[in-house]
């Protein structure tokens, strides 16, 4: 990823990533997990977008709930509502952050 970064900084292409929590880091009701730790760190070292959709998922009061509500059973993958949820947070933090490009 240090390299990918290096190439778009090279080609003054912006990069932003994302992460979200497997429904074993949601059971686990952990925010400390080392996926989430890493990219943070990775992301602050070397001034890139972070996406953090932990945050989304593991607020939600039940876990159980949250994985049959976004989640195709027995899958780390989003159902419908999931990939709705998703959509609307990233569209949110892209606002916050004014990451919209406006050019033709």
């Amino acid at each position: 990823m240090t390299r990918l970064n290096q190439f778009l900084i090279d080609k003054k292409i912006g990069l932003s990533v994302g992460i979200y929590p497997w429904p074993a880091n949601i059971i686990s009701g952990r925010r400390d997990s080392r996926c989430e730790s890493t990219w943070q760190q990775w992301a602050e070292r070397h001034e890139i977008d972070l996406f953090n959709l932990f945050q989304v998922f593991m607020e939600r009061p039940s876990p159980i709930d949250t994985i049959e509500r976004f989640f195709i059973p027995n899958d780390v993958h989003w159902n419908p509502a999931g990939h709705k949820l998703v959509a609307q947070s990233i569209l949110a933090h892209m606002k916050e952050k004014n990451l919209f490009s406006l050019s033709n």
